[in-house]
């Protein structure tokens, strides 16, 4: 039984995450369990504890034949491990070798995991560090005539749009972005109830400000706000029940060779 050593190494990286993630407690335990037994210098016993640390974590080295990607212009080592990292378990998720099973949810949140360290990189490399990249963001907004939008902070929706600036990329080609943001954000979790729920609170707004005989400047301008947030609604919850998995994966390798070249040029 031959196995990759780079392999091993991104798969000791991920792992080493997830043991010492909080959230991940159920995860160590096992991990314990199956390591932590009675020692035996049996070569048969480290042979049986290796197949059940495989058989745990749903490993699959074959995944190789499927998707090859590979991060090769990040210089950090660290970002670089754990981005293939990141990369190689979403592809996992979505081949069905994690938990048995397809999760779109968990496929959108690993992607976007690539893309948050993807862009904070990004920027610390072209902009430097301190607050050189949320000021460099803020110059942009302030040189566009078509916005009034004044950033107050470095958050993740913040850097994916800039991409109009650093790119020339239009709503559109951000709209997967924003998208897989918000269900890294836990907007996904939302039941088709609890979805209905927030459609019929979003049209009940409407509905009341619609029956005043006239409206004041402050309501007009809530008005449009409640129709967007409406749309926007809809637009989201279309989109995540449609699982579009390649969508996210072109996205994430269109940001990638983005980055990419402007880094090597």
């Amino acid at each position: 039984m031959h196995y990759d050593p780079e392999h091993l190494k991104q798969l000791l990286s991920f792992i080493e995450r997830i043991y010492n993630d909080e959230d991940c407690g159920e995860f160590a335990a096992a991990l314990r369990g199956i390591v932590g037994a009675e020692s035996s210098s049996s070569a048969s016993r480290s042979d049986s504890k290796i197949d059940k640390i495989e058989q745990y974590l749903a490993l699959d080295y074959e995944l190789d034949s499927v998707v090859n990607h590979d991060y090769d212009f990040i210089s950090d080592r660290v970002v670089r491990d754990t981005l293939n990292a990141d990369w190689r378990e979403m592809m996992r998720i979505r081949y069905g070798l994690r938990g048995h099973r397809i999760d779109f949810e968990e496929y959108a949140r690993f992607a976007c995991l690539q893309v948050e360290m993807l862009l904070k990189y990004f920027y610390l490399k072209k902009y430097g560090d301190g607050t050189a990249p949320l000021d460099a963001i803020k110059q942009n907004y302030r040189n566009d005539p078509n916005t009034t939008f004044k950033p107050e902070f470095m958050s993740l929706n913040l850097m994916v749009n800039n991409l109009q600036y650093e790119f020339g990329w239009d709503y559109r080609t951000k709209l997967p972005l924003l998208n897989i943001v918000e269900v890294r954000n836990g907007e996904s979790h939302r039941s088709p109830e609890e979805f209905k729920k927030s459609e019929t609170a979003l049209e009940n707004s409407i509905n009341q400000l619609k029956k005043k005989p006239s409206l004041s400047p402050d309501e007009e301008k809530e008005l449009n706000k409640l129709k967007k947030d409406l749309k926007n609604l809809r637009n989201f919850y279309t989109w995540l029940s449609s699982a579009p998995y390649k969508e996210v994966v072109d996205n994430l390798e269109m940001l990638v060779n983005a980055i990419r070249s402007s880094m090597c040029y």
